[in-house]
């Protein structure tokens, strides 16, 4: 059956991740040296050298309640998360104001987020205007993203996009048991499993018919992996950090799954007749 729905991610999608990023990192790196007391030169040092090591390493994931929920590299927000983590795991031992469990790491780390992402600046993907423009015409398209629905909205009059709803808070880095699915599944070229368990993002898919619905994000493991187990045609654009592993798989399964290079080839996929 044709797509009718498209239910779309919005930051790194159709924002310009790494280019919006850097002012908010930049921002989290000061705060988190205020609020633990170590010299921001030493920070931003581990943090550094974290990032490194998780670029070259496939298997390294951004952790969320003791699981994996994103490979560390995904996005520079995820890729900074998982820096701090192995940062406060080094250190903690021996420096009293860091968090000495992992729920009150991931609190901080959240704080830390909230405080900072407002200072991240406001950019496009080249071509993401039109891309929504055609959403817009063509199918019923809503918005589904991790970010506050209320900031989406701003970026979206900011960058002249109108008239397409959005649902915020999707959770999709959140661990909850999904009944009738497997907690993992695989993918081939990667040795761990893709965590499926993402309960809340589950009942906003719900509400949408899989064999007329398509869902397009960056982030294969946090946008797409649930969608593409239930049946939903998914569609990967390409971002600086992609794994390769993850081209493969679409690849595989040319008549659901597609991986984008431009935003004309995701049109293209999404607009056939099948």
């Amino acid at each position: 059956m044709p797509v009718r729905t498209v239910l779309v991610d919005f930051d790194g999608t159709i924002t310009d991740a790494p280019k919006e990023a850097e002012p908010a990192i930049e921002k989290w790196h000061g705060l988190f040296a205020d609020a633990t007391g170590l010299p921001i030169y030493l920070v931003i040092e581990e943090v550094e050298k974290a990032k490194a090591e998780a670029l070259r390493d496939k298997e390294a994931g951004w952790e969320n309640s003791g699981r994996i929920v994103a490979p560390a590299s995904a996005d520079p927000y995820v890729l900074n998360n998982f820096a701090y983590q192995r940062l406060i795991r080094k250190y903690r031992n021996e420096w009293i104001r860091l968090p000495q469990d992992d729920a009150s790491m991931n609190a901080l780390l959240q704080q830390m987020f909230e405080q900072s992402h407002p200072f991240a600046g406001m950019v496009t993907r080249e071509g993401a205007k039109g891309f929504m423009d055609a959403l817009k015409r063509r199918f019923n398209t809503l918005v589904v993203t991790n970010s506050g629905a209320g900031k989406v909205k701003e970026k979206m009059s900011h960058f002249d996009i109108w008239d397409i709803p959005v649902v915020g808070n999707a959770r999709k880095y959140v661990h909850e048991e999904v009944e009738g699915v497997p907690e993992y599944t695989r993918i081939e070229g990667l040795d761990r499993g893709v965590l499926l368990w993402r309960g809340y993002y589950k009942r906003i898919l719900d509400g949408h018919d899989p064999e007329t619905t398509a869902v397009v994000g960056d982030i294969f493991e946090l946008d797409l992996a649930l969608p593409e187990y239930l049946g939903f045609r998914v569609v990967q654009v390409e971002t600086p950090t992609t794994p390769h592993y993850e081209i493969s798989h679409h690849a595989r399964r040319p008549g659901t799954n597609h991986f984008a290079l431009f935003y004309e080839a995701a049109l293209e996929f999404l607009s056939r007749r099948n």
